[in-house]
């Protein structure tokens, strides 16, 4: 996972989620697949939605999905220290 986010900081095809800063990403409901897997549908500030799943990108700061529940996203980024 750790060579992985390298790769995505050194300038790898990023995700179109990845455009957008975190805070302007709306949850507004989700999905279930016959298997029980979880998606969540994400508003983008200009009225897009799109459909994520864990190990999808959300954000500036090479987030990375872990988990979605019904009413919520797990999200594990990466910040620079300042």
């Amino acid at each position: 996972e750790r060579v992985a986010r390298i790769f995505r900081m050194m300038g790898e095809r990023r995700e179109a989620l990845e455009g957008y800063p975190l805070e302007s990403l709306k949850m507004v409901g989700t999905l279930q697949d016959k298997t029980k897997k979880m998606f969540a549908l994400i508003r983008t500030p200009d009225n897009n939605i799109y459909q994520v799943k864990a190990g999808n990108y959300l954000g500036q700061n090479f987030g990375v999905i872990s988990m979605i529940t019904e009413t919520s996203i797990t999200l594990k980024e990466l910040i620079q220290d300042t």
